[in-house]
């Protein structure tokens, strides 16, 4: 691959925190990874190994700040960021942005888990259940740039969130459905994380 792609898979990695051979797995099967990088949907990807190598590569002599540079002057043309900008000092504004964050992404994920296991136990049962917008909010791991920009639409995307995960909640624990839904741990941690969040 290219130094250029291995440098998007290592952005990717990092994003989603993912090892090594975890990465290399994402390449080879992941639809989102493979348009990212511009592979054909047939491409078999790489050894998780040569991540560990393109790493070692790019610690030698200035190799990472000279493909920083490059990126900023790329950014910067394409009017993206400003070089030498003003910066603030005071981080109130940023950990006050990350706690948001961290809530929506908890119950997204929470939500997401959830509904894979309980797919995994009894599809036919859970498919009625499903809208069809619960695929664009919990068909892929909740990342910064998928959540709403803004105050008010952060705010209206938890409230929606928390009102699907409730809707999945009473059908869990309704009479109508299998006892074996409930023993499930990802619904016993969404119930917790109901409880907690909303």
């Amino acid at each position: 691959m290219s130094p250029a792609r291995l440098a998007m898979v290592s952005v990717l990695q990092y994003a989603e925190n993912l090892t090594d051979r975890q990465a290399a797995e994402a390449v080879r099967c992941r639809l989102d990874w493979k348009y990212c990088l511009g592979l054909e949907l047939d491409d078999s990807g790489f050894d998780h190994s040569v991540l560990s190598e393109f790493r070692d590569r790019m610690a030698q002599e200035d190799r990472a700040d000279r493909l920083l540079a490059v990126m900023v002057d790329q950014l910067v043309a394409a009017g993206l960021v400003k070089r030498r900008g003003a910066v603030r000092t005071d981080s109130t504004h940023v950990l006050a942005a990350v706690r948001k964050l961290n809530r929506a992404e908890l119950v997204t994920e929470t939500l997401r888990a959830a509904l894979e296991q309980v797919a995994l136990a009894d599809e036919q049962w859970l498919a009625p259940l499903i809208t069809a917008d619960w695929a664009d909010r919990y068909g892929r791991p909740a990342i910064y740039h998928r959540l709403p920009k803004g105050k008010a639409a952060l705010e209206e995307y938890a409230l929606q969130v928390g009102a699907d995960g409730m809707r999945l909640l009473r059908a869990v624990f309704s009479d109508q459905a299998p006892p074996r839904l409930r023993g499930l741990p990802q619904v016993e941690i969404l119930r917790r994380v109901w409880v907690q969040q909303y």
